[in-house]
């Protein structure tokens, strides 16, 4: 089969000035049309509903993270690691949707546990959030609209009060872009503005607190913090830099690993620059632990 071109040759240049001219008269319809069209698919095509462990950026079929944290402190001149606090646990389900999230704390009547429950397609549709008793502190319900770009989650007391609001934007790969918070009974809300590299890693976190007007229209923004990413080679997180709302750089801190044979790292240790006489630039000042379980194939 002969190409576009060669069959254009062959048919003479009176053939050629005469598409020229029909092409000269309906480009700028086209051009128009395909502005159109990129428009509408931008707007209606569906995101890529990512799973809570894509998110996490957990490999392999994880089942449990359970998450430890030691504080690292100064003894005798010598920095040493204290004996592990738990902290969290998190439950995925085979399709790696997170299905139940234990905060825990060393005081046991503090520990809460929040179950979520998907639908057929893996879209979040509601949480319960039980206290250390197994009594319902709170309910949440999430809609999402038909495109996947926004969700939103609304919190209930026990009773069915209304209690508290919030919304996550989602870019067309599915990561979250956009958060708010809406604190009840207040004017004011809570803000979190995210960016990601091409491979879908958060490289930036801004953290605004809205504050409102006098006038119903009138809004006042304050950024209480922003913060920096950068990765290693595994993708894994390497640095965070955090600047105030002065943009001056508040504290650094670089990571070190120890991964499982899976490739998810088991141990994170902290170094942070502490602004303090004496001190070196970079201190190891916490090492998080994660014990993680595979579901069986």
């Amino acid at each position: 089969m002969k190409s576009p071109r060669s069959c254009l040759s062959l048919r003479g240049d009176f053939v050629f000035y005469e598409l020229t001219q029909i092409l000269m008269k309906t480009l700028p319809h086209l051009f128009f049309l395909l502005f159109c069209l990129a428009i509408y698919s931008t707007s209606f095509s569906a995101v890529t509903d990512k799973t809570d462990k894509d998110r996490e950026q957990l490999l392999g079929p994880v089942n449990n993270v359970y998450v430890e944290i030691s504080k690292m402190v100064q003894k005798d001149g010598n920095w040493i690691e204290e004996p592990p606090m738990p902290w969290l646990s998190s439950t995925y389900d085979p399709r790696g949707h997170q299905i139940e999230e234990v905060q825990i704390y060393t005081n046991k009547a503090l520990d809460f546990t929040s179950v979520f429950t998907h639908d057929a397609k893996g879209i979040l549709t509601e949480g319960i959030e039980y206290d250390a008793k197994g009594n319902v502190a709170f309910k949440w319900t999430y809609t999402k609209n038909d495109t996947l770009s926004k969700m939103v989650e609304n919190r209930f007391q026990p009773d069915g009060t209304f209690f508290s609001k919030a919304t996550y934007h989602y870019d067309i790969s599915g990561n979250l872009v956009e958060e708010n918070r809406f604190p009840p009974h207040s004017k004011n809300h809570f803000k979190w503005i995210y960016k990601y590299d091409d491979k879908g890693r958060k490289v930036e976190e801004s953290h605004f607190l809205i504050r409102s007007g006098i006038r119903p229209d009138q809004v006042l923004k304050s950024l209480n913090s922003r913060l920096v990413f950068s990765y290693n080679r595994k993708g894994v997180l390497k640095k965070e830099i955090r600047f105030d709302d002065m943009g001056e750089i508040s504290s650094l801190k670089q990571f070190e690993y120890k991964y499982d044979k899976v490739g998810n790292w088991i141990s994170q240790t902290a170094l942070e620059s502490l602004k303090e006489p004496g001190e070196k630039p970079l201190v190891r000042t916490e090492v998080t632990h994660r014990k993680i379980t595979y579901h069986q194939k």
